[in-house]
Order: C-alpha cells, then sequence, then structure tokens
C-alpha cells in the first residue's frame, strides 16, 4: 500500500494546472509556509483547510477529507505492523562479555 500525504496530491494538481505555490496561498488566503507545510506533510488537511481547498481549486471538500482519513488510516496500519514486529533484543549495559580465555597446554607434543 502507498502512504500519500494529501500534500502530495496537492503538489500534483499544482503541477498539473500550472499554479505555482505562491498563487495557491494567495487564493487560500493563507501564508505560503502553511501551503509548504502541507506540502511537505507537515500539516494535516483539517476540515477548515479542506473547505479552503476546495473553494481554491474546485475540488470538493470530501477529497481532500477522504485523503486525509485514507493517509491516517494507513499510518496507523503501519504503525501496528512495526509495533507486531520482533524488537531487536538489547544487551543489558551490566552485562559483560565473556573474559578471553587463556589456555595454558600441558604435556609435551
Amino acid at each position: 500500500s502507498l502512504l500519500i500525504h494529501p500534500g502530495e496530491a496537492v503538489a500534483d494538481i499544482l503541477e498539473e494546472r500550472s499554479i505555482t505555490r505562491e498563487e495557491l496561498a494567495a487564493r487560500m488566503g493563507l501564508p505560503v509556509a502553511r501551503i509548504e507545510g502541507l506540502i511537505h506533510g507537515e500539516e494535516d488537511v483539517s476540515q477548515q483547510l479542506a473547505s479552503t481547498l476546495e473553494r481554491a481549486l474546485n475540488i470538493p471538500c470530501s477529497f481532500w477529507i477522504n485523503l486525509q482519513a485514507n493517509y491516517e488510516k494507513e499510518l496507523s496500519g503501519l504503525s501496528a505492523e512495526n509495533k507486531s514486529l520482533p524488537q531487536p533484543r538489547q544487551m543489558s549495559s551490566n552485562r559483560q562479555r565473556h573474559p578471553k580465555r587463556e589456555f595454558a597446554f600441558t604435556g609435551s607434543f
């Protein structure tokens, strides 16, 4: 399964439509830093952000909400999978390695 943050879809749509991030920010009435954060997956799509994206890009609010929900579902599925994997065991720091053995040979060869 592919883990795709809604911001990746925003980036793709901007590219397809030749819209700059600055232009989208202006359309949405948001600072460019918020658009950058969204595109880089640092900001999730809230109901309010989805509504603003709908107005700015003419893509339904439900599309953005579903993308976010699917992303979160995939993310929680991945973290559940990772928790079920056996974790590497750490050697406790107070446990010492075996001391080197000195072999004394007795007898003649």
